[in-house]
C-alpha cells in the first residue's frame, strides 16, 4: 500500500449552492431525503462529506465568496434573479480564478437557450436535474476524479474509464451510473485491506472517471493515458473541437484509433442511430441503443464484464463458467485447480491484470501483465507462476502491518494479526514495532544468506479480556483473597467469548505447529515501571489429530494467561507502584514456532500423555 497515502490530493470539502428556495427544496424532495448528498456518502460507505452552504442570489454567492473564499465548487441553477447564472459564473471567473462551477438545470433546452448568449462557457459541466439524487454525488466525484487522475496515476498507476459524451442528458444519466459501480466496485476491493487503515487507502486507488466532450479533447487524454485505461464509453456523434458541432463520423474517429492502438481495449459505443451498430462491431466494439428501455442495466452490465468490477468469473473456451473468484484469495485458490483451457483462455486475453487492477493491485498486475503466454513451456509453468504472484503479492500487502484476523481468509502469511479492536499490549506492540522496522528499511532482504522476520503471531487485544471479565462476572472483588490455583480454577471454569473461541479454530486449523501462548498486558513494557516476568507464558505442543482438542487446550491456556492477570505476585506488584487494578488488561499472543527450536524432546514426551494439563514456563522462549 505504499504510496497509497499520496492519493487523491484535491477534494471536495466546501460547496457553494446558488439557487432559491424552491430549487434547493426540489433537489431534497426528489432525493427522498432531507440532504440526499449527506445519505448517498453515508449509504456508500464514504468518509469526508462535503459541507453544503446556499444562497440565493448571484450577489449573495460574491458576498460569500469575498468573505470566505474556501469553495471548492460552486453548483449553479439557472434562475438567479436580476443576474443570470452566465453573468454570475464570468464574474466569478473574472474575481476568483478556477474555482470548478457546473450548471444544474431542468431541461436541456432551458439550459441550451442560457448559454446561447456566450461565446464562451463558463461552467466546466452543465447537467440536468432528473431526480436522482446520485446526481450531485456523481457531479462533486467527477470534479476530483478530473483533477486527481494525472497525479494519482502517475504515482501508483490508478485506473481510469474515459467517457466521451456531450449530450447534456446522456451526460446527467451516465454519471450516476457509473459513480454508483465505482464505489460499489470500491466497497467491494477494501474488504481484502489487512485493516481498517489499509481498506481505506484502497478506497483512495478506487477508478476513476475521466470526460471528454469531443473529438480533440478526446484523443488528447487518450494518448496521455491510454495504459492507464480500464476501457472507453463513447458516443457515435460529437464535436471535433469544444467549439464545434456534433459531427457524424467523430466516433468511429476516436473508436478506430482506439482499437488500432489496443485492440484488447473494451469500448462501449452508444448512439440513438442503429446504423451505427455495424461500424461499432466491425471495429469489435460493444454498441448500446440509447434508447433501449434498459439504459441503466446495460451499461453496469458491460461494466462488470468489461472493466473488471465484481468477481472474476473463470469461464471455458466456450463461454460456460467453471470458477468464480470473490477475492485475490479466492482467485489463488480457484487457480490451483483450474482446468488448463480455461486458464489458458483467461491468460491470452490478458484478463488477470485486468481484473486486478481494477481492485488497486496495480503491481501485481503489471507483472502479470509484462508476460505472454508464450513465455512459459506449458500450462503448469503459468499456472505456477500465478500462484506464486498472487501468494507474494498477499504477502507484501500484509508487510508491516497489523492485519485484522478474518477466520474465513487467514493463512498464516500475515506477520501480526488480531483478534479484536482494543489495545495489542505492550509485548505485542514491541513486536509489532520490529516488524514494521524491519518492513521499512527492507532488513534482512538486503544481507546475503540471511532473513531476519518476526515469527507469525497472533495477538488477542485487551478488549476480549474486558468482555471475557464482564461475561463471566469476574472482577477484582470475586478473586481476592482466594489463592492462585483458585483463581486459577475460577477463570478455567469461565467461557471465553463465542466468537473468539470460533476465531481460535479457525486459527488452529491453520497452524499445527507449538505454539506459546504469552501475555502482553498493557504495563507489561511500560516505561517507568514494567511488568515483565509478572504474567504467564504457556507452551502447546498443539501435535493431536482431534481440532476441538487442541481448541480446548489453547482456550484453556489463554484463560490461565488471562487468571495470571490476578496472582498474588501481580497483584502485589501492583499494590506496590501508583497503578490501580483497572487501568491493567491483558492481551495474549499466540506465536507458532518449529518444535525442534522451542521444546526440549522430554517436554513432547511428556504432552504425549498429557491428556488436560499445560506446562508453565515463566521464562520467554
Amino acid at each position: 500500500m505504499q504510496g497509497f497515502e499520496n492519493l487523491m490530493p484535491y477534494r471536495v470539502r466546501e460547496v457553494l449552492l446558488v439557487s432559491s428556495l424552491y430549487d434547493s427544496f426540489t433537489f431534497q424532495e426528489d432525493g427522498q431525503a432531507s440532504d440526499p448528498l449527506l445519505s448517498d456518502y453515508a449509504e456508500l460507505n464514504l468518509r469526508y462529506a462535503p459541507r453544503v452552504k446556499r444562497v440565493s442570489t448571484g450577489a449573495e454567492a460574491l458576498e460569500e465568496l469575498n468573505e470566505h473564499g474556501r469553495y471548492d465548487l460552486i453548483l449553479v441553477t439557472p434562475q438567479l434573479g436580476a443576474v443570470s447564472a452566465v453573468e454570475f459564473a464570468e464574474e466569478v471567473r473574472s474575481e476568483f480564478g478556477a474555482i470548478p462551477m457546473v450548471l444544474l438545470g431542468y431541461d436541456a433546452a432551458s439550459i441550451d437557450a442560457l448559454l446561447a448568449c456566450t461565446d464562451c462557457n463558463p461552467f466546466d459541466h452543465t447537467c440536468v436535474w432528473n431526480g436522482d439524487s446520485r446526481l450531485m454525488l456523481a457531479t462533486i466525484k467527477l470534479i476530483e476524479d478530473q483533477a486527481n487522475f494525472a497525479h494519482d496515476s502517475a504515482r501508483v498507476g490508478v485506473q481510469a474509464v474515459l467517457l466521451v459524451e456531450d449530450s447534456v442528458n446522456f451526460l446527467s444519466i451516465y454519471l450516476p451510473i457509473l459513480f454508483t459501480e465505482m464505489m460499489a466496485q470500491s466497497q467491494h476491493v477494501i474488504t481484502e485491506g489487512a485493516n481498517l487503515a489499509h481498506k481505506l487507502l484502497r478506497l483512495r486507488a478506487r477508478p476513476k472517471v475521466i470526460l471528454a466532450k469531443d473529438l480533440e479533447t478526446a484523443h488528447k487524454l487518450f494518448e496521455e493515458h491510454h495504459e492507464n485505461l480500464l476501457g472507453v464509453i463513447s458516443d457515435a456523434s460529437f464535436p471535433a473541437t469544444p467549439a464545434g458541432k456534433p459531427i457524424d463520423d467523430s466516433g468511429f474517429q476516436f473508436v478506430r484509433t482506439v482499437k488500432e492502438k489496443y485492440p484488447d481495449m473494451p469500448v462501449l459505443v452508444q448512439s440513438s442511430e442503429s446504423k451505427n451498430r455495424d461500424w461499432a462491431e466491425a471495429l469489435e466494439a460493444s454498441f448500446l441503443d440509447k434508447k433501449t428501455p434498459r439504459l441503466h442495466r446495460a451499461i453496469r452490465r458491460f461494466m462488470l464484464d468489461n472493466f473488471g468490477f465484481g468477481p472474476f468469473v473463470f469461464r471455458a473456451p466456450d463461454g460456460s463458467e467453471v470458477g468464480i473468484a470473490e477475492d485475490t484469495h479466492e482467485m489463488e485458490e480457484v487457480v490451483r485447480n483450474l482446468p488448463v483451457e480455461s486458464l489458458l483462455y483467461h491468460a491470452v486475453r490478458n484478463e488477470f491484470s485486468l481484473w486486478l487492477r481494477a481492485r488497486t493491485e496495480f503491481q501485481l498486475a503489471e507483472r502479470i501483465a509484462n508476460r505472454r503466454v508464450s513465455d512459459f513451456a506449458n500450462a503448469e509453468e503459468l499456472r505456477d507462476f500465478l500462484l506464486a504472484e498472487l501468494l507474494e503479492a498477499r504477502r507484501e500487502s500484509q508487510r508491516g502491518a497489523i492485519a485484522d484476523f478474518d477466520r474465513r481468509h487467514f493463512d498464516n502469511t500475515a506477520s501480526i494479526s488480531r483478534i479484536g479492536h482494543g489495545s495489542l499490549g505492550g509485548k505485542a506492540r514491541g513486536l509489532a514495532f520490529l516488524n514494521y522496522m524491519l518492513s521499512m528499511y527492507r532488513i534482512g532482504d538486503t544481507h546475503e544468506n540471511v532473513r531476519i522476520t518476526v515469527p507469525p503471531a497472533v495477538v488477542i487485544t485487551t478488549d476480549q479480556f474486558d468482555r471475557f471479565l464482564i461475561e463471566n462476572n469476574i472482577s477484582i472483588e470475586t478473586v481476592s483473597g482466594i489463592d492462585d490455583q483458585a483463581v486459577r480454577d475460577v477463570f478455567a471454569k469461565a467461557s471465553l467469548p463465542r466468537n473468539l473461541v470460533e476465531d481460535l479454530r479457525a486459527y488452529l486449523k491453520v497452524v499445527r505447529k507449538p505454539i506459546a501462548v504469552r501475555s502482553s498486558s498493557l504495563l507489561e513494557d511500560s516505561h517507568n515501571q514494567p511488568f515483565a516476568g509478572i504474567y504467564e507464558t504457556l507452551m502447546l505442543p498443539n501435535e493431536r489429530a482431534d481440532i476441538n482438542e487442541r481448541l480446548r487446550a489453547l482456550c484453556h491456556a489463554v484463560k490461565l494467561v488471562y487468571a495470571s492477570t490476578y496472582s498474588e505476585r501481580a497483584c502485589t506488584y501492583i499494590d506496590a507502584t501508583s497503578y490501580h487494578h483497572e487501568e491493567e488488561k491483558m492481551g495474549v499472543i499466540c506465536k507458532s514456532y518449529l518444535a525442534e527450536l522451542v521444546l526440549p524432546i522430554r517436554a513432547i514426551q511428556l504432552w504425549r500423555a498429557w491428556p488436560a494439563r499445560s506446562i508453565t514456563t515463566r521464562t520467554a522462549p
